[in-house]
């Protein structure tokens, strides 16, 4: 004889079985929530990488628009500063002192301030205020504040200000903090070429090149040096390599400036003005 099932156990029935479908959804939509807020949370750092190969295969301006993506996503003050210098590097300084500013401006944790300021004194120098750009080095360098990008900016800026007695104080510090940076062996080469102490300039390019360093300035100042020994060969040797070598928006020379010295050297071995 069937049992007989009234309304109470129909509601119970009812309410089992409710409660073990939200239980069933909410096992399928929590972790379904949780994986999607990881994603949009944590997403930025795997794009900024995807980026960066993508940077280093030559797409330049895909490669920056997913960087500046990353930053949108919430990447890391440690890698925004990355972001902020390549986009400057490649011509757009509006984005990177955007980048910058923000960095100086907010508390970013650990995050070191400085290493902004180090960076945004690049964007000073381009709009042409080189004054105000060494100073905001020395201001940091005085601080104790030391990195190989500080030493590297304010030893080229210096020389580009023509103080070459606080040039090569700078450059010979900078070269005793990391004397494997190709930046810094170039600015302390170019110091000895500066003040003609062309021995010493010798020294340091040919170790320099040695390296094979990947910006055109190393190689068309190591040429100056082949210039003034008047061996004619070498010198339009290493221009040739100087244009073969990526020019950017930080470079401290153009693509015309080697051409030109090029002929120069053809018809005569003396180092231009």
């Amino acid at each position: 004889m069937p049992l007989a099932i009234g309304p109470g156990s129909f509601y119970c029935i009812f309410l089992s079985y409710w409660k073990d479908s939200i239980m069933n959804i909410t096992l399928i939509i929590v972790p379904l929530l949780l994986v999607m807020y990881l994603f949009f949370r944590f997403r930025s750092f795997p794009l900024f990488l995807r980026a960066m190969k993508t940077y280093n295969t030559g797409d330049t301006s895909k490669a920056l628009a997913m960087l500046k993506d990353s930053v949108e996503a919430g990447l890391s003050a440690k890698h925004q500063l990355t972001v902020g210098y390549l986009l400057l590097k490649e011509g757009y300084p509006e984005d990177a002192e955007r980048i910058f500013t923000f960095l100086m401006t907010t508390p970013q944790g650990k995050f070191n301030s400085n290493h902004a300021r180090a960076y945004s004194a690049l964007i000073h120098w381009k709009k042409g205020h080189l004054d105000e750009a060494i100073a905001e080095l020395e201001t940091l360098l005085e601080s104790h504040y030391r990195t190989t990008a500080l030493y590297s900016n304010l030893g080229f800026f210096l020389i580009e200000k023509g103080d070459m007695d606080k040039a090569l104080k700078i450059n010979l510090e900078a070269y005793e903090y990391n004397n494997q940076s190709p930046v810094i062996q170039d600015n302390l080469g170019l110091c000895y070429i500066k003040t003609e102490q062309w021995a010493m300039a010798e020294e340091i390019y040919d170790k320099l090149i040695e390296s094979h360093p990947r910006f055109p300035d190393a190689w068309y100042n190591a040429a100056l040096i082949a210039v003034h020994k008047g061996d004619k060969k070498k010198a339009e040797s290493l221009l040739n390599s100087a244009l073969e070598k990526k020019f950017s928006y930080l470079s401290t020379l153009s693509k015309t400036q080697v051409e030109n010295q090029i002929e120069q050297v053809k018809g005569s071995s003396e180092i231009p003005e």
